[in-house]
């Protein structure tokens, strides 16, 4: 290395320099903690991941999915209602069917209702000296008996 001339030395330590010189921008720019691109690049991707996990869970319910029918019921429900249309005997039993599943899926609400509101002591306590004598009243008239004066 003694053989090399100053001159050398001196080309050599500009090539360095502009080396240098490019790759400290380069690392400080690699330093930063997100670029702002990236981090819309990273807000768009977390986006698309909780959009495709919400649209997964939409589909695919954990608590059960509906089946698919194969059987096109629109053919088969207009027979039936034409001869409905046509027989009495057929609407009324079409009529009680149709009665017996709306009664399995949604029950009457006066026959289960398990909770009075007559027994409630909110409602009565609720309740002001007018309607409670208004109350009395009726009652009075409906049944002949009278109430607590």
């Amino acid at each position: 290395m003694a053989d090399r001339s100053p001159e050398y030395w001196a080309a050599f330590e500009r090539r360095l320099e502009s080396k240098l010189a490019f790759v400290g921008p380069v690392r400080e720019l690699a330093r930063a903690p997100l670029f702002p691109v990236r981090r819309w690049a990273l807000a768009a991707a977390g986006f698309l991941v909780l959009a495709a996990v919400g649209i997964y869970f939409a589909v695919n319910r954990p608590g059960g999915t509906l089946g698919t029918a194969w059987v096109p019921y629109e053919d088969s429900l207009a027979r039936l209602l034409q001869e409905a249309e046509a027989d009495p005997e057929v609407e009324n039993l079409v009529n009680r069917e149709l009665l017996a599943s709306i009664a399995e899926v949604a029950p009457d609400p006066e026959e289960d209702y398990a909770f009075s509101i007559a027994t409630d002591p909110l409602f009565w306590e609720g309740l002001s000296e007018e309607e409670l004598e208004y109350i009395a009243v009726e009652l009075e008239k409906e049944t002949g008996n009278g109430g607590p004066k």
